[in-house]
């Protein structure tokens, strides 16, 4: 009994960890959906501040340059502009920090759009504009350490299976730690509910000396149960002194019986024997006291015939109206 219902309160918690843990996961990937559409269209993001500032972009005799607008806009995103043409060489740059090249060869072009460079100490997107038939590329850094911009390779199939392999080995991990954890739980839950049953079964055997401590989550249980113990100890204790007394009742009834019997039949063998002649006076004599000892039996059988029928409940009470002062006078 102990271990089924330790069974079952483990069964419960490894059903409810589990339930739990795939509740987790797809929070957590809807989290991951929400964050990254709430990232791709917000509007201030440094990419997208990026590819919009081709409108602060124009070009004048000078050549590419950039409007106060533009200048603004860079002072308060602390970032810095760098445009090439079509060759990577540099046609412009505004707030550049030191070590900035003149001209970048394409892979340079590569490198600097997808790491971040350590010498300039920026996040570098990059962005691009078509003037008059030339296109041309810049280049905005943003020097603020908290922003940064990491990008990732890799194979569909391969993630797919490292995600189902890891979600296995997370859930057999969970599960043993629900299995544990359930364990335990489920021992602590179901000791008191085994000694409780212990208990019942001790009253159920007549043993009636049940003391459980009345403590715990299972204190009112434990309480009834002793408060049970002391009823049905107390009922046992009344029921054996009432089989005494009647018992002893029983004796003195066999008492009363067998010594009007023994006159009885002392005196049936006097008058039955011829060697004692009896007058007549004496016969009616004798004749009387057997009908008042065989009257006094017939009175002790009506007392336990009585006495029975009371146990059974089989006296049938016949109420009427009576006038209660004659009754007690």
């Amino acid at each position: 009994m102990k271990w089924r219902l330790t069974g079952r309160y483990m069964v419960s918690v490894i059903i409810v960890t589990i339930i739990t843990v795939f509740i987790n996961l797809f929070v957590f990937m809807i989290w991951l959906v929400l964050q990254a559409n709430s990232q791709h269209n917000e509007e201030n993001t440094p990419e997208t501040f990026t590819r919009s500032f081709e409108q602060y972009i124009s070009f004048s005799d000078q050549g590419i340059t950039v409007n106060k607008e533009g200048q603004k806009a860079l002072k308060q995103q602390n970032a810095w502009i760098q445009i090439l043409d079509e060759n990577g060489q540099n046609v412009y740059h505004a707030q550049a920090p030191k070590g900035l090249k003149n001209k970048y060869t394409p892979i340079e072009i590569v490198n600097l759009h997808k790491y971040k460079d350590k010498q300039l100490l920026s996040t570098i997107y990059a962005g691009g504009k078509k003037v008059k038939g030339k296109e041309y590329s810049y280049f905005i850094g943003f020097k603020d350490p908290s922003i940064g911009k990491y990008l990732f390779s890799f194979d569909t199939k391969d993630l797919v299976t490292r995600f189902n392999i890891g979600t296995m080995i997370l859930l057999s991990i969970d599960a043993i730690i629900a299995l544990l954890i359930g364990y335990l739980f489920s021992r602590q839950l179901t000791k008191p509910l085994g000694r409780a049953i212990h208990s019942i079964q001790r009253l159920a055997n007549g043993d009636y000396t049940t003391n459980l401590p009345a403590k715990g989550i299972y204190k009112d249980v434990f309480y009834n149960v002793n408060h049970l113990s002391e009823q049905l100890a107390s009922s046992k204790k009344e029921k054996d002194k009432l089989e005494q007394m009647r018992e002893e009742w029983i004796s003195h009834i066999s008492h009363d019986i067998k010594t009007p019997l023994s006159s009885i039949q002392g005196y049936a063998e006097i008058m039955k024997d011829r060697n004692y002649p009896l007058s007549d006076q004496e016969m009616m004599h004798y004749a009387s006291i057997i009908e008042n000892k065989s009257l006094y039996i017939k009175d002790v059988m009506e007392d336990l015939n009585l006495t029975t029928r009371l146990k059974n409940n089989d006296v049938m009470l016949h109420k009427e109206l009576v006038n209660i002062v004659p009754l007690l006078r």
